[in-house]
């Protein structure tokens, strides 16, 4: 399974027989999400606080 790394935006495979969560190979960041999935709905939330203070 292709996984996009949240800290770099690296794109790697995903070893199906792995244990452990996905880290990034290029950073080693566990925050990983598969494309068309949106397991961070907090980034919403980002974006308004950015709006807030560029407003």
């Amino acid at each position: 399974m292709h996984r996009t790394c949240l800290g770099c935006g690296s794109e790697f495979v995903e070893d199906p027989s792995a244990i452990e969560p996905a880290s990034c190979p290029v950073c080693e960041s566990t925050s990983t999400v598969s494309p068309g999935v949106d397991d961070e709905p907090e980034e919403e939330d980002l974006e308004d606080v950015d709006d807030g203070l560029l407003g």
